[in-house]
């Protein structure tokens, strides 16, 4: 039976964690700080870490500093909700084997922990009938190994060179990119760097789509592999083509702003807009045109679902909304907080909101949100929600 220890300084986190792991058939080992977990790690052995980044006494970083410079090299997965590239990237150069951003689905963790722990079996899908098989490594030269290799946001794989050049004028100058033109360079760039996103024109020539698509997982296994096409007439239809075989999404050609303005709240920026810990969730602001706000809500609007989800499996009675930061738009936050609302009452949870007078004011204008508790810092609104 694998064992499988958990460092948080969030119990409900260590439960949920525990809980499915559990289901896995895992043992399953605890500690709340990354200081606990080396002293318990000179007594025992494990055969994965899940860890934290931010604990008190020790972070995650520090004990996978203190893991390392030991000579330990158990695999670790990192659970973070900081999206920021500096963060991952010292995290890997440390050897982490994969990390996953919190808030995370259920389905995600488990993957995730039975690649970890070769738990999960499968073969790579069928190339289709007239495509050509990329000649591929062996799983063996695959991206266990992090170390000292460079950090990248987007790999683009595309055999037409104005493909890369358009992305780059519409990516943020943060976000880093690579291009190369061919299936065995994408193979070659991902042995020898770490990416988030692996963009793939879906026509390469002469290459089986699909091989390709399982083979840059296994050399990269955190990152998104997403296909590049024109738009096709049925969208629906065809993400679920190219996830079939084994890719994350679609991008459709030709790029405009608003295309990659979605794709990097989607990838880089998404947890910036909503972060939770334990019971409490945080609103990020928005800093984009007006006329991009509606998607600000709408994003905020798709990640409150999972967050729900996770703080009413741990059995907490009420959720902390804080608002301090996040950008009140007169009609569309009250119709955001009336369907967290109306989400959290068919779970059996509270809705509580933290916001200066403001937050009060806008609540109380509208009938399905007047109710709705509001307080002036965090610490009281959890302190009522517990």
């Amino acid at each position: 039976m694998p064992r499988v220890m958990t460092v948080d300084d969030s119990r409900a986190v260590r439960t949920i964690i525990a809980k499915q792991l559990t289901a896995l058939g895992c043992e399953v080992e605890e500690a709340e700080d990354g200081k606990a977990a080396l002293d318990k790690l000179q007594d025992i052995a494990v055969d994965l870490v899940l860890l934290d980044v931010t604990m008190p006494v020790m972070d995650g970083p520090a004990m996978l500093a203190g893991l390392r410079q030991s000579g330990n090299r158990t695999p670790v997965i990192m659970l973070t909700s900081e999206a920021k590239r500096s963060v991952i990237a010292e995290a890997l150069k440390l050897g982490i084997d994969d990390y996953i951003l919190k808030p995370f689905k259920p389905e995600e963790l488990a993957e995730k922990v039975k690649k970890s722990l070769n738990l999960a079996g499968g073969s790579a899908p069928a190339a289709d009938e007239g495509e050509a098989a990329v000649t591929l490594p062996s799983p063996a030269a695959g991206a266990a190994t992090t170390e000292g290799k460079q950090f990248i946001d987007v790999l683009v794989v595309d055999d037409m060179e104005n493909v890369a050049k358009r992305l780059r004028a519409l990516l943020p100058s943060h976000v880093t990119l690579h291009a190369v033109m061919s299936a065995q360079a994408a193979l070659a760039a991902c042995k020898e760097r770490v990416c988030r996103v692996i963009l793939v024109d879906y026509d390469l020539p002469d290459v089986s789509a699909a091989l390709l698509s399982t083979q840059l997982k296994v050399l990269q296994p955190h990152a998104a592999v997403v296909a590049l096409a024109l738009k096709p007439p049925n969208t629906a239809q065809f993400v679920s083509e190219v996830q079939a075989k084994g890719f994350a999404d679609a991008l459709y050609k030709p790029f405009s702003p608003e295309t990659m303005e979605d794709f990097v709240q989607q990838y880089f920026d998404k947890q910036d807009l909503l972060v939770r810990e334990d019971n409490l969730v945080r609103l990020g602001s928005f800093n984009g045109k007006p006329e991009r706000m509606e998607r600000y809500f709408t994003r905020l609007d798709s990640l409150f679902p999972p967050a729900l989800e996770t703080i009413a499996a741990a059995c907490f009675e009420g959720v902390v909304v804080d608002l301090s930061q996040a950008t009140l738009h007169p009609e569309r936050m009250p119709r955001l907080l009336a369907s967290v609302s109306s989400r959290c009452s068919n779970m059996g949870l509270r809705v509580l909101v933290v916001g200066g007078t403001d937050v009060k004011k806008l609540l109380g204008g509208y009938e399905e949100t007047k109710g709705i508790p509001c307080f002036a810092d965090t610490t009281s609104a959890k302190a009522q929600a517990a």
